[in-house]
């Protein structure tokens, strides 16, 4: 009786690896699964073996922790009604972290919308014709005095 093969022509009791070649012996892969269901000539390539199996499993842990990280985000920063009186320099300017400033002049003081934990940096301008200014101080939103009606 005659061998059966599969339609390349490799004989079905074949071993997977053929003998003396590095990658073990022939009587440690015969029996294998690959060398019994698969008959391959050589191993399949690793990233298309990684692609179909771990490809349904990779997609499921993607979308699940979309939605667990989406369900537990962090609430965004409540927006907080503030004032700031300058009363010791000629002119003072507000720097926001999103880059707004607001001029206050000597003797009035402003209101102003921010975000708490926002960080507020206090500048003072002594001449009014020139660029420079300096850094009187930082403060977060939360120690500026809430805004009066």
């Amino acid at each position: 009786m005659a061998q059966e093969n599969d339609p390349r022509g490799i004989p079905r009791d074949a071993p997977f690896f053929p003998a003396g070649t590095g990658a073990g012996t022939s009587t440690a892969f015969t029996g294998d699964v690959w060398a019994t269901d698969a008959r391959l000539e050589s191993p399949p390539d690793c990233a298309v073996m990684e692609r179909l199996l771990l490809a349904p499993l990779a997609r499921t842990l993607y979308y699940t922790l979309r939605r667990l990280t989406r369900d537990s985000m962090p609430t965004p920063a409540k927006k907080v009604r503030k004032q700031y009186s300058n009363t010791e320099y000629p002119d003072v300017i507000l720097r926001f972290e999103d880059g707004h400033e607001i001029h206050v002049p000597k003797g009035s003081s402003k209101s102003f919308d921010c975000y708490e934990g926002e960080r507020i940096k206090i500048l003072a301008k002594y001449d009014p014709t020139s660029t420079e200014r300096e850094k009187v101080d930082t403060l977060r939103a939360e120690q500026f005095p809430d805004a009066t009606a």
